[in-house]
């Protein structure tokens, strides 16, 4: 009897150690698309707060700078890397009345924990905003 307590015992150990890789694997696959998908958030609160400054007025819909500065300070940093801001503003005509819009784009290489062959090393991800601006 005591035998068999034994044996089952290390049949235990032994089927878990053999899973124990996969659910380490599993955990860190869900981190890393946990992350992403906070990632995906910030910037596109990012993107939001600088269209919302570019917005405000024809003058700081040109100023880039400010629009950067704004989107910046909503968050500084995803994970210790820093987003590109970029800012583009143009003109859409309806029903005869011409609007000016501006639109931010916040774009960062996101780096997954897991790198092996299928998951590239990085992965882009964008988020854009327009917002009509104001007169």
């Amino acid at each position: 009897m005591r035998r068999s307590v034994q044996r089952l015992t290390g049949q235990s150990l032994v089927e878990f150690a053999l899973a124990l890789p996969l659910l380490v694997l599993l955990v860190a696959i869900t981190a890393d698309v946990g992350r992403a998908f906070t990632a995906y958030i910030e910037l596109g609160n990012m993107a939001r707060e600088g269209a919302r400054y570019g917005a405000i007025s024809p003058a700081t819909a040109v100023d880039s700078a400010g629009i950067r500065n704004a989107a910046i300070g909503e968050g500084t940093t995803i994970f210790g890397m820093t987003p590109t801001i970029q800012s583009s503003t143009g003109t859409e005509t309806r029903n005869s009345q011409t609007y000016r819009y501006v639109t931010v784009t916040a774009r960062l290489d996101f780096e997954p924990f897991i790198q092996f062959p299928p998951i590239p090393a990085s992965i882009p991800i964008e988020r854009e905003v327009t917002m009509m601006v104001l007169r």
